[in-house]
């Protein structure tokens, strides 16, 4: 019998699978990319007053997470030909308050993760990259995704792969994952319990309701061996405008660098 909770069968058939696309350490399934950047959050232990630096242009959510914390978004101009966040104006942000960097791969275009990781590294700081837009894009040949400490993933309607909502926490550094599975189960060791650690489970950190329902994982099962079939474009990611758009409101195409290869569906 399937099971209709979250952590079954479909759930950890998607998380192997993009453990395998990205190479990852680990990937966990959440309800929505907002719950994979609000875990983020909690992993990093903001404290009230610390600084994230994150493009000026994104979507609330990349924001808000770190809000919720207490911690004070610092917002970086972006470029004109990927509307990603300028890697040149980074350095000059970052204070004593600074604990990480949030790079927006807008439109499935990925930022320039060398810069980025370069000044991160620097200045010890963490990169937690949004890559909502982005599942499939690669940035030298290596996915979007596999570059920052944590990385997310949205799994909305409107993404390449969809389950209608979703999203996913990526994890390039293992020695996070036990907490955020404490985190993502509203601060239980419950996931000890179901594989028989202990007896029973109880309450060991904070934590919220990140775990996504079976429903919504058995169309991720399906959707997840698209990613190949998408048509690669490496030289543009197309802002769609219809006739009926005003001249003034038309957006031109978003400039990829040659070395960063995005998707169009």
């Amino acid at each position: 019998m399937l099971a209709l909770r979250g952590g079954g069968q479909f759930t950890q058939l998607c998380e192997q699978h993009y453990e395998s696309h990205l190479n990852a350490a680990k990937v966990l399934l959440t309800p929505s990319c907002t719950a994979a950047l609000e875990l983020s959050a909690i992993l990093l232990n903001l404290e009230p007053g610390d600084e994230v630096i994150m493009p000026s242009y994104t979507f609330v959510s990349t924001a808000n997470a770190f809000v919720l914390r207490g911690a004070r978004p610092v917002f970086i101009d972006i470029r004109s030909d990927t509307l990603n966040i300028d890697e040149q104006l980074i350095e000059a942000a970052i204070t004593e308050k600074t604990r990480a960097i949030v790079p927006v791969h807008y439109g499935g275009v990925v930022a320039e993760m060398t810069k980025i990781l370069q000044v991160a590294e620097s200045n010890d700081l963490v990169v937690i990259e949004d890559a909502a837009h982005a599942l499939g894009a690669t940035y030298y040949e290596e996915p979007a995704g596999s570059f920052g400490c944590l990385s997310t993933l949205s799994f909305h309607e409107t993404k390449n792969v969809t389950s209608g909502e979703g999203g996913a926490l990526i994890f390039n550094y293992e020695g996070l994952v036990q907490n955020a599975q404490v985190i993502r189960e509203k601060g239980t060791n419950r996931k000890d319990f179901l594989e028989g650690a202990v007896n029973k489970y109880t309450w060991v950190d904070i934590g919220s309701s990140y775990l996504p329902s079976e429903f919504g994982r058995r169309v991720s099962a399906t959707s997840a061996t698209c990613i190949p079939r998408h048509k690669p474009c490496s030289s543009k990611g197309m802002v769609s405008v219809s006739r009926e758009t005003p001249a003034s409101r038309k957006q031109r195409p978003l400039e990829a660098p040659g070395h960063s290869r995005t998707l169009l569906t």
